[in-house]
């Protein structure tokens, strides 16, 4: 899973913000997520273990990667079926 929490949750706030017209919040977020993508590819690169591609994350991310755990005291939001 990597980061890919970072991505689903950017990914519903644009939704969220374009449903209810806040388009320059929209726009903010699509950007917020290419800066994302620049960092995390940086962070993620030759010779990391970690990351979006299932590397060897174990969904109990400590920080210790130079990444972030996901937020915590949030509701949890349930599995995507797939």
């Amino acid at each position: 899973m990597g980061h890919d929490w970072v991505f689903e949750v950017l990914t519903d706030m644009k939704s969220y913000a374009r449903r209810h017209g806040f388009d320059d919040l929209a726009a903010r977020l699509e950007e917020t997520e290419h800066a994302a993508r620049r960092d995390i590819s940086r962070a993620d690169g030759p010779g990391s273990d970690t990351g979006s591609d299932g590397g060897s994350d174990t969904g109990s991310d400590t920080g210790s990667d130079g990444g972030s755990p996901p937020p915590t005291g949030l509701p949890q939001r349930p599995a995507r079926g797939g």
